[in-house]
């Protein structure tokens, strides 16, 4: 199912902004190329030369959806493989062979979506904060998944997956610091009363200072620098460094809370407290869970490190398929389209550390289709 056509150019997509050189074209009118800017620097691959191939075939996943793939690659190696560049079209419903309607897909002036793996079921969250000191005001900061937020009271989408809050209070005055670092319980999606997150209680006894750890469910729970098989500890005399607490639940998910007491082990008030609420509101539903009709960039470098337009966040992207036409038929006889097409993404390694963007990018693929 596959189509072989020569391609133009090294492969030369380099990490970050760093300087990318490419060889004068060999063809005055390639069939095939795609141009551009990688991290602010012009690149090109243009179709002719011996050392690049386009492969073309169309497959289908696990939910009976067709994809057809079209992968430019050196002919020392077989599919996406290092200093490979990957395209994928994903189909506008799930059908087989005979129903699929190629002119349909790539209708000239049709945009389409990134595809995305982390778009899921999702449920709307409310969290809010229970921090206090004797009425004394504390401010509230909050990272959930890669957003950051500085209020006591927040509501926001997560998807329908474990999902990490790390939740930070401290008082007016900087000296009494807690961070709370917790998985979120989805049981809570069918509660009508709202989760606590693990609640730290202080107290100022004399010279000492009380602090106790509880929650709605039973936890285990290992100190450090001191030393404490309970929830509860006291501090008698001031420490020169934070206090840490490993949670463990029952059911084997953990958490965090660090504490930062102040020098003269004075509280702001006898009594402070930090932990917070949190409750479902509602539950959405994932938009396109087929991923029906949208575009998979991937990209292999020469060390053999994947980059993805899954792994990163679109912002401002877009995919447009500006014309296409019948072209030939592969080695399997299936018969081809020669597609024109526009592109702005980002594409990330899949730790989300490494990111290249590509602007202004145009291009002609051919792409395999059943027949």
């Amino acid at each position: 199912m596959k189509r072989k056509y020569l391609i133009l150019g090294w492969m030369a997509l380099l990490v970050s902004c760093q300087t990318l050189e490419f060889p004068e074209p060999q063809v005055s009118n390639p069939v095939f190329y795609i141009k551009g800017d990688i991290n602010g620097t012009s690149w090109q691959l243009n179709a002719g030369d011996e050392h690049y191939f386009l492969d073309t075939e169309w497959i289908r996943d696990s939910s009976q959806v067709p994809v057809f793939v079209s992968t430019l690659r050196p002919d020392s190696c077989n599919g996406l493989c290092a200093n490979s560049f990957q395209m994928q079209l994903r189909y506008l419903t799930p059908s087989g062979a005979g129903d699929v309607d190629i002119d349909a897909l790539l209708n000239a002036d049709q945009s389409r979506r990134f595809l995305d793996n982390d778009v899921v079921d999702s449920v709307e969250f409310q969290f809010k904060s229970l921090a206090q000191c004797m009425e004394l005001p504390v401010r509230s900061n909050w990272k959930i998944g890669d957003r950051k937020f500085s209020t006591s009271e927040v509501t926001v989408i997560l998807p329908e997956a474990e999902q990490q809050v790390d939740y930070m209070i401290m008082d007016s005055s900087g000296t009494l610091a807690v961070q709370i670092v917790q998985p979120i319980d989805q049981v809570s999606i069918a509660a009508v009363e709202p989760s606590q997150s693990v609640k730290v209680n202080f107290t100022q006894d004399g010279r000492a200072v009380i602090i106790e750890l509880s929650d709605t469910r039973d936890f285990g729970v290992t100190w450090s620098p001191v030393t404490s098989d309970g929830k509860r500890l006291i501090i008698r005399e001031p420490i020169a460094t934070r206090l840490s607490a490993d949670i463990v639940w029952r059911d084997g998910s953990k958490g965090k809370v660090v504490i930062k007491l102040p020098e003269d082990n004075k509280l702001p008030a006898s009594v402070c407290q930090a932990g917070f609420h949190y409750r479902a509101i509602q539950k959405i539903s994932r938009p396109n869970p087929l991923q029906l009709n949208t575009v998979d960039l991937n990209y292999m470098d020469d060390r053999g490190k994947l980059y993805s337009t899954r792994f990163a966040r679109q912002v401002n992207a877009s995919f447009k398929v500006i014309d296409h036409e019948p072209y030939k038929a592969n080695d399997s006889g299936l018969p081809t389209q020669k597609v024109y097409f526009l592109l702005n993404c980002t594409m990330a390694d899949q730790a989300k550390t490494e990111k290249l963007v590509l602007e202004n990018i145009e291009g002609v693929f051919a792409f395999a289709y059943p027949n």
